[in-house]
């Protein structure tokens, strides 16, 4: 069996094949070299610390640029919804006061009707001959009777 088929039936197994000292030497060395590059890429990223503070002064101004404008935007909001609502509340209120007025209307109506009923009854009695008779019933009947 050459290398390449004993390799192919261990992965056709999931058996990982036996590294050889040769294969780990070079992967050990791979990785170092790995390890060097990345560590010499962050330290060409890094940034001085005069300009790590120009950035942080950029997003501390940006950020309270950010806050500003949208606490206006927010105090904007606010006083349209208190206009909307003061408009609301004056319109129910003026409905309110509108049903009020009829139904007090309404009453005062039938208290007048009444009114002027009681002065027609008045003055019919002031009219009527106060020499006149006036036959009540015998409540004394009622009980004769029984």
């Amino acid at each position: 069996m050459t290398p390449d088929e004993l390799k192919q039936f261990f992965r056709d197994l999931e058996i990982p094949p036996r590294e050889n000292r040769l294969d780990n030497s070079r992967r050990e060395a791979r990785e170092q070299e790995e390890r060097r590059f990345a560590w010499e890429r962050e330290k060409s990223r890094n940034l001085t610390d005069s300009e790590m503070q120009r950035w942080r002064d950029y997003f501390h101004e940006l950020i309270a640029s950010e806050r500003a404008a949208t606490a206006k935007l927010i105090s904007g909001e606010r006083n349209f919804q208190r206009e909307v609502m003061a408009r609301a509340l004056g319109e129910i209120q003026q409905e309110i006061e509108d049903r009020n007025k009829q139904a007090i209307d309404a009453a005062l109506a039938g208290v007048r009707a009444s009114i002027e009923a009681l002065r027609q009854e008045i003055t019919k009695r002031e009219t009527i001959d106060t020499g006149a008779i006036v036959e009540l019933p015998n409540p004394l009947a009622r009980h004769d009777a029984a």
